[in-house]
């Protein structure tokens, strides 16, 4: 992904194909907020494809999200 826009340290916007933004990301109201409660909304996990990664890879972030980068046409 490029970074296509950033709001000073706060925000970032990062796309691909010069699209406007596929994903953005904030560090608003996340100070100190520790990890997810699983019995509240928000985000639990997010999977990304790429033609670049052959094996799948699972990871976790400090608050609890899982992040996963898969093989295949994005």
């Amino acid at each position: 992904f490029d970074t296509v826009a950033k709001y000073g340290g706060q925000a970032v916007f990062l796309s691909s194909g010069g699209y406007h933004h596929h994903i953005g990301a904030n560090a608003w109201r996340s100070s100190g907020a520790g990890r997810r409660d699983p019995s509240r909304s928000g985000l639990a996990w997010v999977e990304m494809r790429s033609d670049n990664v052959t094996d799948e890879t699972t990871r976790e972030d400090p608050w609890g999200t899982v992040i996963r980068t898969v093989p295949g046409k994005a």
